[in-house]
This record gives structure tokens, C-alpha cells and sequence, in this order.
């Protein structure tokens, strides 16, 4: 839902930016301000890391990132958009929105520009313009593969968990939902605690201290089982031994 909202913003942003730079009306008040543009979305860019470090909140660096966007339109725009001698902004703005966002955004985000800039096929050279039409939309597929493979990066260095294993063959509902990595941790931790629950009731119910004996036998079994599949779930993840239950 966030994505799609944030689609729906950027297109609106980008055809509202393209409309107010190219309307005689506003035109020029727009151009005046180019210098402007250039120091905030500079200055914007390069205290970003910063900003991300220490502000907590996800509506503040959501509106930090807008007023970026909006900067780097505004000077691509100014300069003539589909002319403009920093048409490669688009490529890196693009390719920001996947990682800020997701591809979906990138991909609301190109179909915009694509629509706005249809009309200035043929304006120089039809062949040159297509192909550069395509080279913008390639950027939709470019990062959805970009964004994997940093994702799956960060998951090698232990500094992500991707909860999705893309790489497993469905063969019923049941595989598609332990794909999930949390679901199908908590699927294999269920079952021996749910057996120490069952151990212990029948230990309480009995009187017989070697049944009982034995039940508390099996419960301190599953206990290490559990706390086995504890730690190595969580050294998978965090490449730590946190707990050392092994021996």
C-alpha cells in the first residue's frame, strides 16, 4: 500500500513539475530559481547519509528524500527535460526510487516520463529518440536486479535477513508459505515446544516416578533441540554464536 501511494505521489510530482516548467506562465519564475535548485538538491544528496543516521522517523526522511526529488526534476526541467544536458539525472533518480521505494515506483515513475516525453519522438532524430526511450525504460528491469543483488549482498555480510527463499520449488500452499525464513523458524521451533507442553502435563498427571523421570528426560531432549535450532538460526542470520548451546 506505502509503494503504490508513493507511485501515485512521484507520478503526480513529475507531471506537475513538467507542466509548471514548460507553461509560459510560470515558466520563467520557475528558471529563476535554477541556482537554487542545483545548491538544495547538492547540499540535499550530500548530507542524506547523515540525515538517515540520525532521524528515526520514516515521514521525515520520506519528506527529506520528496524535496530532493522535487529539486532534481526542477533542474532536469529548467534545462529543457527531454533536451536537457542532465537527462541523466532521470537514470539516477530512477534508479534512488527502487532502493527509497521499490521497482513498482521506479516503474510509475518511468511510464511518467515516458508519457510526458512521447510528444518529442522525432524532434531531432526518430531512431535516436526511440533508443533513448528505451534506454529510460530499461532502467525498471535494471533495478529490480540491482536491488536483489544488494539485497542479497547485505544478507551475505549478515546485515539483512531476506524472509523470502526464491530459491525453493513450490509443490503445494504449504511450501509457498514457509518460504517465508521467520515462518518456517517458527514452524520447526513449534513442534518440539508444543511436545514439551504435552511431556510436562502427562509428567503432572502421573505418579509414577519413573514415567515421570522419563518425561522430564524427553523435555530437557526437546529443550536442547529447540535451543540447537535457536542458534543456528540466529548464526545464519547474524553470523554470530550468541547463545553457545552447542557443545
Amino acid at each position: 500500500m506505502q509503494n503504490r501511494i508513493a507511485a501515485i505521489l512521484v507520478s503526480i510530482l513529475t507531471i506537475a513539475i513538467f507542466l509548471v516548467t514548460v507553461a509560459p506562465q510560470t515558466r520563467g519564475y520557475i528558471n529563476s530559481m535554477f541556482v537554487l535548485y542545483i545548491v538544495v538538491a547538492s547540499v540535499g544528496l550530500l548530507y542524506y547519509p547523515v540525515i538517515r543516521k540520525h532521524v528515526s522517523s520514516e515521514r521525515v526522511l520520506s519528506l527529506y528524500g520528496l524535496v530532493i526529488f522535487v529539486c532534481l526534476m526542477l533542474w532536469v526541467g529548467v534545462t529543457g527535460w527531454f533536451f536537457s544536458p542532465f537527462f541523466y539525472i532521470l537514470y539516477l533518480v530512477a534508479i534512488v526510487l527502487a532502493f527509497m521505494y521499490s521497482p513498482f515506483v521506479t516503474f510509475a515513475f518511468t511510464i511518467t516520463l515516458l508519457g510526458l516525453f512521447a510528444p518529442n519522438i522525432g524532434s531531432i532524430d526518430t531512431t535516436i529518440d526511440i533508443i533513448t526511450m528505451l534506454s529510460l525504460f530499461s532502467v525498471v528491469p535494471l533495478t529490480y536486479f540491482l536491488q536483489k543483488e544488494y539485497l542479497r549482498l547485505k544478507e551475505n555480510e549478515k546485515k539483512v535477513l531476506i524472509l523470502d527463499d526464491e530459491k525453493r520449488i513450490l509443490k503445494n500452499k504449504v511450501d509457498e508459505v514457509l518460504l517465508n525464513k521467520v515462518i518456517k523458524f517458527s514452524a520447526q521451533l513449534r513442534q518440539p515446544v508444543n511436545d514439551m507442553r504435552q511431556l510436562a502435563l502427562v509428567a503432572q498427571r502421573h505418579k509414577d516416578p519413573s514415567k515421570v523421570s522419563k518425561a522430564f528426560h524427553q523435555i530437557i531432549k526437546l529443550g536442547e533441540e529447540s535451543l540447537n535450532r535457536i542458534e543456528e538460526f540466529e548464526e545464519k542470520v547474524t553470523g554470530i554464536n550468541l547463545v553457545h548451546t552447542k557443545k
